[in-house]
C-alpha cells in the first residue's frame, strides 16, 4: 500500500500486489527479482462487492420477513408490496423470479444497467436462454441439484447481454414453495464479477511469466509459455515477442 499525491496534489491510496522470485547462484541467492501489479481497481472493486453483499443481506431480511407472512408473491398488504418491489427494483444486484420452466415472471431494473435489457422486454422469457450455450446446462443442473438438497445455492456462469457479449454472473438463488398458483417457484439474485475474473486471469498470466522468466531452460521453451499464457486470456492467431537490450537500443 502506498499513499500518495496525484498531479493535482489529491492524496490517493494506491495497491500493489508484489511477487518476488530469487535467483540462486552457488546456493546462494545472488539477486532478486521483483514484479509489482497495481490492483487499485481491484480493492475497490472487491469495497464495492462487499456493500452491494451488505445490501444483498437486507434484501434478505425483508424478503424472510415478507415470506414469513404470506410467501414473496402473495402479500396481503400494498404497503408491504409497494416496500418490497422499492427494494427490488432499485437493488445493486440483478433480481429475477422465475418457475421452474425457466419463465421469467420478473426482473428488476439491473438488467438494464448491467445487461442492456429492459425488464419488461425479458417477462415471459426463459432466463436460462441467456445463458452461454457452453455452460447453460450445467448451470441449469447445479441450480436444480442445490435446490433439492437445500433449497438455495449459487453457480457462475456467463449470461449474454443485449449487445451480444457475455459478462460473468455470480448467481444466488433459493427456492420458493408455492407462492404463485401453489406452483414453486426461484428467486435469484446476482453480481457482475467480469472485472473481478478478468484482473484475477491477468494477474495469474503475470505470476506464470515471472515464474517461467527463472525456470525456462531455453527461448523456446519460454516463447512456449509466453503464448499459452496470453491464449488463456485472449485469441491469438500470430505472437511475435520482441527483447529490446537498452545497451545497444535495439531489438
Amino acid at each position: 500500500i502506498l499513499d500518495a499525491q496525484d498531479n493535482k496534489g489529491i492524496n490517493r491510496r494506491i495497491y500493489f500486489d508484489c511477487i518476488s522470485f530469487p535467483f540462486i547462484v552457488h546456493e546462494s541467492v545472488s539477486r532478486i527479482a521483483i514484479i509489482v501489479q497495481e490492483v487499485t481497481k481491484f480493492v475497490h472493486f472487491e469495497e464495492e462487492l462487499q456493500n452491494q453483499n451488505s445490501e444483498l443481506k437486507k434484501l434478505a431480511r425483508e424478503l424472510k420477513e415478507s415470506y414469513n407472512i404470506v410467501e414473496i408473491a402473495r402479500l396481503n398488504s400494498e404497503k408491504s408490496e409497494s416496500k418490497l418491489k422499492t427494494i427490488l427494483d432499485n437493488s445493486f444486484n440483478l433480481i429475477v423470479h422465475f418457475d421452474l420452466d425457466g419463465k421469467i415472471i420478473y426482473c428488476n431494473n439491473s438488467y438494464l444497467e448491467v445487461l442492456g435489457y429492459d425488464p419488461q422486454e425479458l417477462i415471459s422469457k426463459n432466463i436460462f436462454s441467456l445463458f452461454h450455450p457452453e455452460e447453460r446446462e450445467k448451470a441449469k443442473t447445479v441450480i436444480f441439484k442445490s435446490l433439492i438438497a437445500s433449497g438455495t445455492g449459487n453457480v457462475e456462469c456467463r449470461v449474454l447481454t443485449k449487445d451480444g457479449y457475455y459478462r460473468v454472473i455470480d448467481h444466488r438463488f433459493r427456492l420458493f414453495k408455492g407462492d404463485i398458483n401453489k406452483k414453486d417457484t426461484i428467486l435469484m439474485s446476482s453480481q457482475d464479477i467480469s472485472d473481478r475474473k478478468r484482473t484475477e486471469m491477468i494477474l495469474k498470466v503475470q505470476r506464470n511469466l515471472a515464474y517461467a522468466i527463472i525456470t525456462c531452460k531455453n527461448f523456446n521453451d519460454f516463447y512456449s509459455v509466453i503464448e499459452k499464457e496470453i491464449n488463456s486470456i485472449m485469441e491469438v492467431n500470430n505472437l511475435y515477442v520482441a527483447f529490446y537490450n537498452e545497451q545497444t537500443g535495439r531489438f
